[in-house]
């Protein structure tokens, strides 16, 4: 009898653990699990800590839900940023996202030259935010179970290539010959600091990729991923951060969906 009942409670701590590794990130935190391309089963849309929008904000919440995300957007951010918009000698103070969302001009600038970086963080991640509360579950992936491997520059498109001027980016752009990231930026080293954030370095910088979330962005029924750019320069002052949504399509090839 009492071997009976211990072979009972193993089976229970056997699916309690089962039970939790299937949790969502935005609560677990967990290694995403890959999903089969020809799945008929509906996926969850999903968020990591790399989504740093409540950490933003001047109370930081809890987020459980795609409902609590959208409810970040009218949520004040811990400082207002004032503004230029691109319309002759006015100027606007953003509090949340929504007033963002309100003005969102593609040159928009702060006031002040120093709150230029604090402000790019929050459009990206306001940007981000929106989008994963707007997702849909996706019902088809071929989203790797570690998407920022050391191979992923010879397989993402040229377009996540650091690139300093806009000049170098004219000259990038018409040259054929490149067509993903690694043949712009020749990657030397790899560091992956999580399941959900590497580091790769080049002598032309330093680039930092995250993922944020996954689920259907587009409406087409695949699995898409938000990652982030943070572009920089060793022994430099330059600063970028960029938000891309990257799929992979039935051919296995990455493909860039939107970027912002």
């Amino acid at each position: 009898m009492a071997r009976y009942t211990t072979i009972n409670y193993g089976l229970l701590a056997l699916l309690a653990y089962l039970s939790l590794t299937a949790s969502l990130f935005g609560c677990a935190g967990t290694p995403w699990q890959q999903h089969s391309a020809s799945t008929d089963k509906t996926m969850p849309i999903e968020w990591t800590q790399e989504l740093s929008i409540a950490s933003l904000l001047a109370e930081e919440p809890t987020v459980n839900s795609q409902e609590d995300l959208s409810e970040l957007l009218a949520q004040p951010w811990y400082a207002s940023i004032d503004v230029k918009t691109n319309k002759a000698d006015e100027s606007k103070t953003l509090t949340n996202c929504n007033d963002f969302f309100a003005i969102k001009e593609p040159d928009l600038r702060a006031q002040q030259e120093q709150e230029n970086d604090s402000l790019l963080e929050f459009k990206v991640m306001c940007e981000a935010t929106r989008l994963l509360s707007q997702a849909t579950a996706a019902r088809h992936s071929n989203i790797p179970t570690n998407p920022l491997d050391a191979q992923l520059p010879t397989k993402l498109p040229k377009s996540l290539a650091l690139i300093t001027s806009q000049s170098e980016g004219y000259r990038i752009q018409r040259n054929h010959d490149l067509t993903h990231w690694g043949n712009v930026n020749a990657i030397r080293k790899v560091q992956q600091k999580s399941a959900y954030q590497s580091v790769y370095y080049s002598d032309a910088g330093v680039q930092t990729l995250a993922v944020l979330g996954r689920g259907d962005i587009n409406g087409d029924k695949w699995d898409d991923i938000l990652v982030t750019v943070k572009d920089t320069v060793e022994g430099g002052s330059y600063f970028n951060l960029r938000l891309f949504v990257l799929t992979v399509t039935a051919q296995d090839k990455w493909q860039v969906v939107a970027q912002y």
